[in-house]
């Protein structure tokens, strides 16, 4: 989910307070922040939806099209601190890898819903999950493991994929 979401359900909570309150309002007004893909605070918070645009070998483009302020923003890594975030033009390329490897279209998808490994195309690695000194949850593609032990090195993350026909499939 786009931070921005976990930011505006933060405030809707009767029990939150003064400092939560104004770093929730900050988030949301902040233009960096707000753009970042993080993970809900609640399992029953709307899902981010996204569109798979294919762009040949196995190579996706991701849309929202969740309502709202970002519909129809792509996904990207930035370039500088390598996040997951929105952004309204261009975007990133991602493949999908299973238990059994990388897929080369979503209909070889295992089962539906599906554990995938989104795999950023430009880096060849999947994505990792990592947390500020806040408690932010944010997504990037490289090894967030700044020890240089590889004892703390993670497993890139896995996400529930759930592949939904859309309104043009059914026409056609």
């Amino acid at each position: 989910m786009a931070n921005y979401q976990v930011m505006e359900q933060r405030l809707k909570h009767p029990r939150i307070t003064t400092g939560q309150r104004l770093k929730s309002e900050i988030s949301l007004n902040d233009e960096i922040s707000s753009r970042i893909i993080t993970l809900a605070d609640h399992d029953d918070a709307e899902p981010l939806l996204f569109e798979f645009v294919p762009e040949g070998q196995g190579r996706y483009g991701l849309n929202v099209k969740t309502a709202g302020r970002y519909f129809n923003w792509r996904l990207r890594i930035d370039q500088t601190t390598r996040h997951l975030l929105l952004e309204k033009s261009a975007g990133s390329y991602f493949e999908f890898e299973t238990y059994a490897g990388r897929l080369k279209s979503l209909g070889d998808l295992p089962s539906n819903p599906a554990s995938v490994a989104l795999v950023s195309v430009e880096k060849k690695i999947g994505l990792f999950q990592h947390q500020t000194k806040e408690g932010l949850k944010y997504f990037l593609d490289r090894n967030p493991n700044d020890t240089g032990h590889n004892a703390y090195n993670p497993s890139p993350v896995s996400f529930i994929l759930k592949v939904t026909p859309s309104a043009l499939d059914s026409a056609a």
